[in-house]
């Protein structure tokens, strides 16, 4: 009889944490789905034009930061080739949005002179509080370039 009230016991917590593992389960899925469609939004506007101006972002990115109070940037990055580092700098800081565009390495990073790329962050909305990031060669971040590595 204890046995039986044991296994029924165990059930009884093994319902539960299931249970409550799923209710979890839901509310982190929900609670992602908006970002989720943030990013597959400012994917698709960048995947359709062949250009974007910084006011497009701008205007793109705000209705999203303001619709989904966990986000708090949005931005979009760029491969390129060390070897066109200059050319693309100049590109970006006569565009916009500001006029001294230029592509950096973390410290934390070490040397990345074996890189033939980099992965610029070209665009960061809102800036203000962000434009520190804006250049960030995401490569250099230990961290991103693990999780980047891992999907290409």
């Amino acid at each position: 009889a204890t046995h039986r009230v044991l296994q029924s016991h165990e059930q009884r917590i093994t319902a539960a944490f299931e249970r409550d593992a799923w209710g979890l389960g839901e509310r982190v899925d929900a609670h992602l789905r908006g970002p989720q469609r943030a990013l597959l939004a400012m994917f698709s506007l960048f995947d359709t034009q062949q250009s974007i101006e910084p006011d497009e972002m701008r205007r793109a990115a705000a209705r999203w930061l303001e619709d989904q109070p966990n986000l708090v940037a949005i931005g979009h990055s760029v491969r390129v080739p060390r070897t066109a580092l200059q050319a693309f700098e100049a590109q970006a800081s006569a565009a916009g949005p500001v006029p001294d565009y230029q592509v950096f390495d973390r410290p934390e990073s070490g040397p990345l002179e074996g890189d033939s790329d980099v992965l610029a962050i070209r665009y960061i909305e809102p800036l203000a509080p962000n434009r520190r990031a804006l250049g960030v060669n995401q490569l250099s971040i230990p961290a991103a370039r693990a999780a980047i590595e891992q999907l290409l």
